[in-house]
């Protein structure tokens, strides 16, 4: 038998694999409690990223299995928001700058609980059309300030309907502009997303593993990441 008929048997044994184990484990979150489908989720998304600080690369069929079975209906909406205007976005930078030092690390990036301006942010973009029927839950100001500072795959809080990545600043590296927000769609591909300052995604955030790739050396992100749900 000749190496790439060898290659062919294995690729095609290991994608019809991947596709039995997506219809086994949508059939079994079917059959769970809310409580137990969220903590599935969870264990799923950290198999997704790894456990670790620098997980593997996971393979397109883990990838393809597991955001199958998270999800089959996905959103993803990117927009600039016609409410904020530049002053809004510079006032935003320096609040998030203000604040930077007062960040704790978490994992490989560091988060700080939104301020006043922030906040006021958030009720503005909950006016949008996908969000106004929805309350916000979360804001916290994100920063990848150190060469090699990421996010790994993962899913967000499942009380959340939706999630929003707000970008405040990237600063280009001495590689330029490498880090950007990615998403895996239900068929495990991997969406990349290089937000402008100012410039906004919406997404199913609960259901949708998604993460940021590493920052290279000199470059920095700072964003504003949002989960919004149902009730008050």
């Amino acid at each position: 038998m000749s190496l790439d008929k060898r290659r062919l048997d294995a690729s095609v044994t290991s994608s019809q694999a991947a596709n039995e184990l997506g219809r086994k484990l949508s059939s079994l979150f079917a059959q769970l409690s809310p409580e137990e489908a969220a903590n599935l989720k969870t264990i799923l998304s950290l198999a997704a990223g790894g456990i670790g600080a620098r997980p593997a690369r996971p393979q397109q069929s883990s990838l393809r299995t597991i955001a199958t079975a998270l999800t089959r209906t996905p959103v993803l909406h990117r927009e600039y928001i016609v409410a904020l205007t530049q002053d809004d976005l510079e006032s935003l930078q320096m609040e998030a700058l203000r604040g930077q030092s007062s960040a704790h690390r978490n994992n490989d990036c560091w988060l700080l609980q939104s301020g006043p301006i922030a906040q006021h942010t958030v009720y503005t973009i909950n006016g949008h059309s996908l969000l106004r029927d929805l309350t916000p839950r979360l804001a916290m100001y994100t920063y990848y300030r150190n060469q090699g500072d990421q996010l790994n795959l993962h899913v967000d809080d499942p009380q959340s309907e939706l999630s929003a990545v707000l970008m405040i600043s990237h600063k280009e590296g001495n590689g330029g502009k490498t880090s950007c927000l990615i998403a895996v769609t239900p068929e495990g591909a991997v969406n990349k997303v290089y937000l402008a300052e100012g410039e906004m995604l919406i997404f199913t955030g609960s259901s949708t593993l998604h993460g940021r790739l590493p920052v290279g050396e000199a470059e920095e992100v700072t964003i504003l990441a949002m989960t919004f749900g149902k009730g008050k």
